[in-house]
C-alpha cells in the first residue's frame, strides 16, 4: 500500500471565506480615563509570555500581547515594561538529553512540495545553540511580565514552582517563590494596572493529548478555589489598581484541531493501485462487518451503533480509522462467538486491534500531530495507520470528549465572569472565547487583510504549533483588550494596526 501524503497547505481553501470586518473605533484625544497605566503588570501563561511556534524566543517575546499593550499604554502615560528576556533567536521548547529544542518552523518534511510544521510531534527542531534555557540576568524587581508557559491556575501559587518549570525558574525571585507572589510584589511596588489571563492550561493539555488522561483536566472545585484566590491576591496587592481578566477560549476552536481533515484518507478512482487497495480493504474487513450484523441480531448492538462501527472504504475521501474509547467494546461479544464455536481463537486474535475501531466522521477532530502518523506503516505487517490500523487516542477527539471539554471551558469561564462581576469597580472582562470563536466561524478583515483561524500563510492567525497566535494575531488580540479597557474605564488609548506585524512567513527559513 502506498504511503499517503497529508497536504496541510491544501487547506488554504478556508482562507477564501471571512465574514466580519474589523474597524478601528473613532478616537478624539488620547487619555487614560479613570485608569492609571504608570506601571502595568501582566500575569498569565504562554499567551502572556509571547509563546508561539511551540517555543519562547526573542522575537516572539518582543511581540508578546502585553508588550504590544504596553506600547499603546505608553501613549497615555504608561511607563517602562520589562520582560525576562530569553535572548535566543531559535528559542527554547524543551530538552532531550543533550539536544535543546527550539521553535517550530515551516519547511519541507520530504513528503512533497507543501510546507508543513517541521518538528511535530516532538518539541520543535534543535536550536543548535547547545545551551539549555538561561537564567534572566536583569533586575528581577523591575519585571512587569509574569507570563509562564505551561502554568495551570494552581501552579501560580505553588512555592518553588520554578524548580519544575524552567520558564519560571529562570526569573523567579527565590528558590521558594511563587509566580503569583512575584507578580503581586510587583503590583504592591507601585502597580497601577494589570491584566490576568490564567486557566487556559487547565484544559488545553487535556485536549491536545486527545483527552487521554483525566488528571490533565482541572476539577472545577479546584479551579474555582485557585482562581478566586489569585484574584483576591492581586486585588489585595493593588487595592487602587484596575485591570482586566481574560476568559478561556474553547480549545477546539484552534487550528490544532481543524488543520487535518477527518477524511484525510483518499483513494484516487483513476489509480489502479488505489482501486485495488479499496477492494482489498473491503474484502479483508468483510468478516469484521459480519460480526456487526451478528451483534445486532443478538442485541449486543443497535443498528445505528453497528452502522457507526462499519469498516467500509470507498474511492475518494474516507474517514481515518481511529480508536473510540467511548464506543461499545466488541471484544466481549467476540468472546461469546468463540465460546459458541462461531469464531476461532485465531480469528478472535486477528480482530482484537479493532475492538473499538471506527472510521472518523465530521463530528470528530483530528489533532495537528496526527498528520505525522496518518499514512505511515502500522505495527503489524501490511498495516497503515489511519487506513487499516487505528490511530491512537492521543490523535483525535471524539464527540463525547469534545462535549466534556466544552463543558469544562464553560464552567471555568463562569468562575471568571463571577470574579469580574463581584469586583466590577476594578475589573473588566475580555471575552477571548467569543473572539476566537469568531475567527473560527467566519474570520475577520483587518484594514483589507483577512485573519482566519489557520496556520497557513499569509492569513493564518496562528503560529505553526496550531495553538498559539502568531505576532499579527497577538496584535489583533491586543486591540480586543483595548476595546474593553477603553469602554470600561472611559479611556481613549490608540489601537494598534495588526497589519504592521508579521504573521507566518511562507516558508519560514529553516534553522541551520
Amino acid at each position: 500500500m502506498k504511503k499517503l501524503n497529508i497536504k496541510l497547505i491544501a487547506l488554504c481553501t478556508v482562507l477564501l471565506a471571512w465574514g466580519c470586518t474589523y474597524e478601528f473605533p473613532p478616537q478624539t484625544q488620547d487619555n487614560p480615563g479613570s485608569a492609571d497605566f504608570t506601571k502595568y503588570v501582566a500575569i498569565g501563561n504562554s499567551l502572556t509570555a509571547g509563546y508561539q511556534a511551540q517555543s519562547l524566543y526573542t522575537n516572539s517575546q518582543d511581540n508578546s500581547l502585553p508588550a504590544i499593550l504596553a506600547q499603546q499604554f505608553a501613549m497615555v502615560g504608561g511607563g517602562d515594561f520589562n520582560q525576562p528576556d530569553i535572548e535566543s533567536e531559535h528559542g527554547y521548547s524543551g530538552e532531550n538529553g543533550p539536544i535543546i529544542f527550539g521553535r517550530l518552523v515551516f519547511g519541507d518534511d520530504g513528503s512533497g512540495p507543501s510546507p508543513v510544521p517541521v518538528g511535530l510531534p516532538g518539541l520543535g527542531v534543535p536550536n543548535n545553540s547547545g545551551d539549555p534555557i538561561t537564567a534572566y540576568t536583569g533586575a528581577l524587581g523591575e519585571l512587569n511580565n509574569f507570563g509562564v508557559p505551561g502554568m495551570k491556575i494552581i501552579h501560580a501559587q505553588v512555592p518553588g514552582y520554578g524548580q519544575a518549570n524552567p520558564y519560571f525558574g529562570r526569573f523567579m525571585s527565590s528558590p521558594t517563590a511563587t509566580v503569583l507572589g512575584d507578580a503581586t510584589d510587583a503590583i504592591t511596588n507601585g502597580g497601577t494596572f494589570f491584566t490576568m489571563w490564567l486557566g487556559n492550561n487547565d484544559v488545553l493539555g487535556y485536549a491536545t493529548s486527545g483527552a487521554v488522561d483525566p488528571a490533565d483536566l482541572t476539577d472545577i472545585n479546584t479551579f474555582t478555589a485557585a482562581y478566586n484566590a489569585a484574584v483576591s491576591a492581586v486585588l489585595t496587592a493593588g487595592p487602587d489598581a484596575k485591570g482586566v481578566l481574560a476568559n478561556i477560549p474553547n480549545v477546539t476552536d484552534i487550528p490544532y484541531f481543524s488543520t487535518v481533515p477527518y477524511n484525510s484518507i483518499a483513494f484516487d478512482p483513476n489509480d489502479p493501485v488505489d482501486v485495488a487497495t479499496v477492494d482489498a480493504l473491503n474484502n479483508g474487513f468483510a468478516a469484521f462487518n459480519a460480526t456487526l450484523t451478528a451483534a445486532v441480531g443478538n442485541g449486543y448492538l443497535t443498528q445505528d451503533q453497528a452502522d457507526e462501527k462499519e469498516l467500509t472504504w470507498i474511492l475518494g475521501a474516507n474517514g481515518a480509522m481511529l480508536n473510540d474509547e467511548s464506543s461499545i467494546d466488541l471484544g466481549p461479544f467476540w468472546d461469546i462467538l468463540v465460546g459458541g464455536g462461531q469464531m476461532t481463537p485465531t480469528q478472535r486474535a486477528q480482530l482484537d486491534p479493532y475492538r473499538q475501531a471506527r472510521l472518523a466522521n465530521s463530528e470528530d477532530l483530528l489533532t495537528l500531530t496526527s498528520a505525522t502518523v496518518l499514512g505511515t506503516a502500522g505495527p503489524a505487517p501490511g498495516t497503515t495507520y489511519g487506513v487499516n490500523w487505528p490511530i491512537g487516542d492521543a490523535y483525535a477527539l471524539v464527540p463525547s470528549e469534545i462535549t466534556e471539554i466544552g463543558m469544562a471551558v464553560d464552567a471555568y469561564n463562569a468562575v471568571i465572569q463571577k470574579a469580574v462581576d463581584d469586583n466590577s469597580g476594578q475589573l473588566a472582562l475580555v471575552d477571548i472565547n467569543a473572539v476566537l470563536e469568531e475567527l473560527k466561524l467566519s474570520g475577520v478583515s483587518v484594514n483589507g487583510s483577512s485573519l482566519v483561524a489557520s496556520i497557513i500563510p499569509p492569513f493564518g492567525a496562528f503560529s505553526p504549533d496550531g495553538v498559539h497566535p502568531n505576532t499579527r494575531a497577538y496584535a489583533y488580540l491586543a486591540n480586543e483588550f483595548l476595546k474593553v479597557i477603553n469602554s470600561k474605564f472611559g479611556a481613549q488609548i490608540p489601537y494598534t494596526n495588526p497589519n504592521d506585524y508579521l504573521g507566518n512567513d511562507l516558508p519560514y527559513p529553516l534553522i541551520p
